[in-house]
């Protein structure tokens, strides 16, 4: 895929939800295409491979996730946070529907529009 439909995309996905007053940012887009790459992943996991801090994971995941309201908004439901099978108190980040969509509207052109991503 070209390299500048990839940002045009995403340029004009980030201005249709800054214009729709839902604050995500880049550092929220880079661990939701992480959690869409690895179909699941623990914040520490995240943390490491981002180079990002686990506080800063934990916040990202908070404002994507579907279950935990942040200070700011209510949760944007494109992960959800799942208990690991061996060991529950492993907790692991996932895609939802949702959130595959809201990646798949940053690299495509004839996607739905993002008013009904929300």
């Amino acid at each position: 895929m070209n390299r500048s439909i990839v940002l045009n995309g995403a340029q004009t996905l980030l201005n249709e939800i800054d214009q729709s007053g839902h604050g995500i940012g880049i550092t929220e887009l880079r661990v939701l295409v992480y959690v869409m790459r690895t179909r699941k992943a623990t914040g520490i996991e995240i943390s490491n491979d981002l180079g990002l801090s686990k506080a800063t994971v934990s916040r990202a995941i908070a404002l994507l996730s579907t279950d935990k309201p942040t200070r700011k908004q209510a949760p944007l439901e494109f992960v959800s946070v799942e208990a690991d099978a061996s060991d529950p108190l492993i907790k692991r980040a996932a895609i939802t529907e949702k959130g595959e969509a809201f990646v798949t509207r940053m690299v495509t052109s004839d996607a739905p529009s993002a008013d009904t991503l929300y």
